[in-house]
């Protein structure tokens, strides 16, 4: 997708077919708070969620108008990249959850991790090794699906987008910092809808253009994945601060509901 002129040149498809679509967030509450009133009330998907608090499979919400869009939302049991990996137990009751309910395959399905990139908690090395294994939401060319969606600094940043024009040209020490800022907002979950998802994509592509991305291709992300990251990792050199910068508008790019007029 080319960044310039971005602005007025997106719209939401609310016509998409999704199929069935995993989406795979590091925390307990707040992301699928976010997740589940972007699915079920903006856009009119069915949900399900299995969050490792409770162990078992909830059916959110379900769209008898729309039965063959199904988001599931899950966590893994920890909250370290390398529990995309090394935690299987998430990985099975997924596989158990589509072979039972849908018959459907693992294989078959795009799945998109959502993060925060927490510098006490990831590893630079740690991230750009994920970041080369989970670049394309269908098909990575061996085991699991997945293209890893960081947030810089936190998911929050990702909500600011949505009701601060300039986000784009806020930046964050660390992610309490950004939650802080989300907390003095009048931004309230409830508030996003269509125009706001538009808009939180306008903020997202100004940074890339920042970062020298003028276009990207969703089906193999690796590359502007990395640039993104080196370019944080450059900015928190120079001046100990992260660019406030999400990418969860770029799942709703590759599923097909933001799109170009």
């Amino acid at each position: 997708m080319d960044c310039q002129n971005i602005a007025k040149t997106l719209k939401i498809n609310k016509n998409k077919t999704l199929g069935r679509v995993i989406v795979v967030v590091e925390g307990e509450d707040e992301e699928f708070k976010l997740l589940k009133h972007i699915f079920e009330n903006v856009l009119g998907y069915s949900c399900v969620e299995f969050n490792r608090r409770s162990k078992t499979m909830k059916k959110c919400f379900i769209n008898r108008n729309n039965p063959n869009s199904v988001v599931i939302i899950a966590n893994t049991n920890g909250s370290s990249l390398s529990s995309i990996v090394e935690d299987t137990e998430y990985q099975d009751k997924l596989y158990r959850l589509l072979q039972e309910d849908y018959q459907e395959s693992l294989s078959n399905v795009p799945i998109y991790f959502i993060w925060d990139r927490d510098r006490f908690t990831n590893s630079k090395d740690e991230v750009s090794l994920i970041l080369d294994m989970y670049s394309n939401s269908r098909d990575n060319g061996f085991g699991m699906n997945g293209m890893l969606l960081l947030s810089y600094p936190c998911v929050e940043c990702y909500e600011l987008a949505n009701i601060q024009k300039h986000e784009f040209k806020n930046s964050y020490s660390t992610s309490d910092e950004c939650k802080k800022e989300k907390n003095k907002s009048k931004f309230r979950i409830k508030n996003i809808n269509d125009k706001t998802l538009l808009l939180a994509a306008e903020n997202m592509h100004r940074v890339l253009l920042e970062f020298g991305v003028k276009n990207y291709n969703t089906d193999n992300f690796k590359h502007t994945n990395k640039r993104i990251f080196r370019k944080q990792e450059e900015h928190y050199k120079d001046y100990e601060l992260i660019r406030s910068l999400s990418l969860i508008s770029i799942m709703l790019i590759d599923m097909g509901i933001i799109v170009k007029e």
